[in-house]
């Protein structure tokens, strides 16, 4: 990485190293080359950034430039020359005022000719970013806003020169639509957006049931359909921003919302089950007219037709078939037939890799323009087992790592930026075509803008091609997301991954959703919260931590700063869980003592109203319940549909019942006490294991 580069034509050491360079954090993705003049060159507003006219594209990226500028508290003007005094200067190769430009640096022939490639040159004269595509115009001006800081009257850029380039072509976020909540327009806007400016040029929309096909109309429900209008304006609004929209619909598994409706159950190989039958001419006249319409409406030449988890394979219709061939040998003919589809359309076929890596020989019969996205969410050592087998099948492969944020309420950041960096760094060694972070919402509770950070640390690995040092990244990530200075929420988000540490300490995997739902003196909540319970202040001191540092700190955060209600609420929950084992825990303990000592009227009523009374602990988790049910409805409704959202406050509607029921019942315990001085046991009262 600290080699010294020679340019065709000249001669200029390039510093690998940017982060090591550059004048305070460097940007995301990290730059290939930067040559560090020393120094800082300053332009005073209005600055003028010169565009040619010519190219509609270009000048979006000077737009987008031109944003940051007024975001950094100077003014922008877009001209077609430059100005007299310090300016910035875009274009390309060719044209009159970039070849000036270009030759006044001395930097003619030192334009890089990779696709999506740029030069930034930064000096005396102002600032010049060049590209031979409008792609790498556009990321250089996203690294142009991240090199950029206020200064008095203007703005300010270290001063050097930049050449860069990705190492891997598709750089791409797959986002779970089929799962859980269903984004608003302006959500998936912004998704496309966000992603754009980290360098991400595929976002791909994962889907199950949200088109309403012509040959399956009841398919998508009426508050989570997605229409042709509103796909074809996201289309467009990717396009604009260098990001290729691809279609990604299952077409054999994870189907149950449509083989729910009687009137489609037929095409399951079990009754309302979530597989296709293989084989079956309706079903693939099905599948013909779904292909049909989304290659219609998404551009490209790639489409995602899933085909993981078929887990009712050979369960029903096929039993037969697959008890005679196996399950892979018909999962190779259903997909086979589904490229073909595809491929009469002009596209190339993704599909999701853990069936054929059941059977590396049949693996090989699978045509050869189909591209296996392979995936696994460990952060283990095993990457080269998910990649090698599909390219010594002669197949080409997209690694799939995740930020690891199904069914949690945030994040395993941890483990998410173990396992994005070990996976990318091994799939380009292997030679894959490219990376689809994805995210998923298996439970429907999760919320998407808890990922950012996983999102842009993958966004780093791609383009760098390499397992990305964390620390670096975290360096960077505060100025890169949020524009703010120091590493305050790069160090919160951390301690939100500690808390998952926390839990595995306690015997979990990860800190679950579904671990605050429960009765904490049922049976399986009260063993499950005794093995949380040593871990519980831990959880809570990381979590206020956290969320302290979020609150301290959000009035610095320019950029992205909505994002943050969402971290906010995940440390919000976190705490709320540990209190839930610790109050839990402390109602028992305080009732054990008021029974065992009943005699002892005073000692008694003490430890009844620590328990329930205007300051009690059920109280406090009564109220935690309702505070965050209002919360998390408000967070949905911001960037989400309505489609699902009841099913998800009646979580919190129980769990605020639950302790409305505890107050009661401690309520008539006491007033019964006062007339008896007799308590019932733990059990009876619902204050033990039961």
């Amino acid at each position: 990485m600290g080699r010294v580069r020679f340019l065709a034509g000249i001669t200029i050491a390039f510093s690998c190293c940017a982060a090591a360079a550059m004048a305070g954090p460097s940007p995301l993705p990290p730059v290939k080359e930067w040559k560090d003049s020393g120094g800082q060159v300053v332009l005073p507003g209005p600055v003028s950034i010169a565009i040619g006219a010519g190219n509609p594209a270009d000048r979006f990226a000077a737009e987008i430039l031109a944003e940051e500028i007024r975001l950094q508290g100077s003014t922008a003007t877009l001209n077609a020359a430059p100005a007299t005094g310090p300016h910035i200067v875009m274009g390309r190769p060719g044209q009159g005022d970039v070849d000036r430009e270009l030759t006044s640096a001395g930097l003619a022939q030192a334009v890089p000719e990779r696709p999506e490639s740029y030069l930034i040159h930064i000096g005396p004269r102002g600032v010049l970013a060049v590209a031979r595509d409008a792609a790498g115009l556009y990321y250089g001006a996203q690294t142009l806003r991240q090199l950029m800081r206020p200064a008095r009257a203007g703005i300010a850029f270290p001063s050097g020169e930049i050449r860069d380039w990705p190492e891997l072509a598709f750089r791409g976020l797959s986002v779970d639509l089929g799962q859980g909540a269903v984004p608003t327009e302006a959500q998936m806007q912004r998704i496309i957006q966000t992603a754009a400016e980290y360098k991400l040029n595929v976002v791909s929309f994962y889907m199950q049931h949200l088109v309403a096909f012509r040959a399956s109309p009841l398919l998508a429900p009426p508050d989570a359909e997605l229409d042709g209008a509103t796909i074809h304006r996201l289309v467009e609004f990717a396009t604009r921003r260098h990001v290729t929209l691809m279609p990604q619909q299952q077409t054999f598994g994870h189907l149950h919302h449509l083989l729910k409706h009687e009137i489609y159950s037929d095409l399951g190989e079990v009754p309302h089950g979530t597989t296709l039958t293989a084989g079956d001419a309706a079903v693939y006249g099905w599948i013909e007219g779904a292909v049909e319409e989304l290659t219609g409406l998404f551009p490209g030449t790639l489409f995602h037709a899933g085909g993981d988890e078929t887990w009712d394979l050979g369960k029903g219709v096929n039993r037969e078939a697959v008890a005679a061939g196996g399950e892979t040998k018909l999962w190779v003919d259903h997909m086979t037939r589904v490229a073909e589809m595809l491929r009469r359309r002009g596209r190339r076929t993704l599909f999701w890799g853990d069936i054929a890596l059941k059977s590396p020989a049949l693996m090989a019969q699978l045509p050869k323009d189909m591209i296996a996205a392979t995936w696994t969410y460990e952060p283990n050592e095993r990457f080269a087992d998910y990649i090698a087998p599909f390219r010594k099948a002669g197949l080409d492969v997209v690694v799939c790592p995740s930020v690891n944020n199904w069914s949690k309420p945030v994040p395993d950041f941890d483990k998410a930026v173990t396992n994005i960096g070990r996976f990318v760094a091994e799939g380009r060694r292997q030679g894959a075509m490219g990376m689809l972070n994805t995210v998923w919402f298996d439970d429907g509770e999760s919320l998407f803008d808890t990922v950012w950070y996983g999102v842009v640390y993958s966004a780093a690995a791609a383009w760098d091609g390499s397992d990305y040092p964390r620390e670096r990244f975290d360096e960077s990530f505060d100025w890169a997301f949020h524009r703010a200075p120091g590493t305050a929420m790069a160090g919160a988000i951390r301690k939100l991954g500690e808390v998952h540490q926390a839990m595995r300490d306690a015997g979990f995997v990860d800190a679950a959703n579904e671990y605050l739902w429960l009765d904490p003196y049922g049976e399986r909540g009260s063993h499950l919260y005794a093995r949380v319970q040593p871990q519980a202040r831990r959880i809570r001191l990381l979590s206020e931590e956290a969320l302290t540092a979020i609150v301290e700190n959000r009035p610095r955060c320019r950029l992205h700063a909505e994002t943050l209600d969402f971290l906010e609420f995940g440390a919000r929950r976190m705490d709320w869980f540990a209190m839930k084992v610790q109050f839990a825990a402390q109602i028992q303990s305080l009732y054990r003592d008021a029974w065992e000592n009943q005699q002892d009227t005073r000692r008694a009523n003490y430890d009844l109203l620590n328990i329930s009374d205007v300051n009690g602990l059920v109280q406090d988790l009564r109220d935690e319940a309702g505070e965050m049910k209002e919360q998390y409805r408000k967070l949905w409704l911001s960037v989400n549909r309505p489609y699902l959202l009841n099913g998800m406050l009646g979580l919190y509607d129980r769990e605020l019942r639950y302790w409305l029921d505890q107050a009661t019942r401690v309520a008539e315990i006491r007033a019964n006490y006062r007339n008896t001085h007799t308590l019932p046991d733990p059990a009876a009262a619902g204050i033990a294991k039961r």
